[in-house]
């Protein structure tokens, strides 16, 4: 499990082509940005995605999420 700080944001680099990344929102909220699109995940949310560009999370100024990857 993992808990991110409030209002930070965690940008990540494209891993190598055929890796699909899962995360799941155990407690909190995020924002996750793929693409230039963003995801607003709550608790109990889950999203998939293929990590070939690059992500963005978000975390809200309220209280800390956390997430399973």
């Amino acid at each position: 499990m993992v808990e991110m700080e409030i209002g930070c944001d965690y940008p990540s680099r494209a891993h190598q082509e055929g890796v699909e990344e899962y995360v799941f929102v155990q407690d909190g909220s995020i924002c996750i940005e793929v693409d230039q699109e963003k995801h607003g995940l709550h608790a109990q949310d889950a999203i998939r995605f293929k990590q070939i560009n690059r992500i963005v999370m978000l975390t809200p100024e309220v209280q800390k999420p956390s997430l399973r990857w």
